[in-house]
């Protein structure tokens, strides 16, 4: 997968394994991609500044290289049974309403 197809690719179809192989190309954070290695208090700000651009990509449960800017380490998050109410909750509050 080329480093640029996660970003163009319907977030709908992507795996758990499209994440890992993406974060093996060591992509830098930009204005249309932001690593959290945990779910941010404020992950409405991360959304709502992501959605208001044209489109971009948070992706949770990668560690973020400090120095680089790159993944350091992606292992995802633990689906606690309330992850995803608790994000669909945050981003029905993000005007535009982004796709999540």
């Amino acid at each position: 997968m080329l480093a640029m197809d996660l970003l163009a690719q319907d977030f709908n179809t992507i795996t758990f394994q499209d994440v890992v192989d993406f974060c093996d190309q060591k992509i830098v954070e930009s204005t249309e991609l932001d690593y959290k290695q945990q779910i941010p208090r404020d992950l409405s700000k991360h959304i709502a500044a992501m959605s208001n651009r044209y489109g971009a990509l948070v992706i949770i449960g990668v560690e973020e290289d400090r120095q680089t800017g790159t993944p350091a380490k992606y292992e995802g998050i633990v689906d606690d049974g309330k992850l995803i109410e608790h994000i669909h909750q945050v981003a029905n509050n993000v005007r535009p309403l982004p796709s999540y």
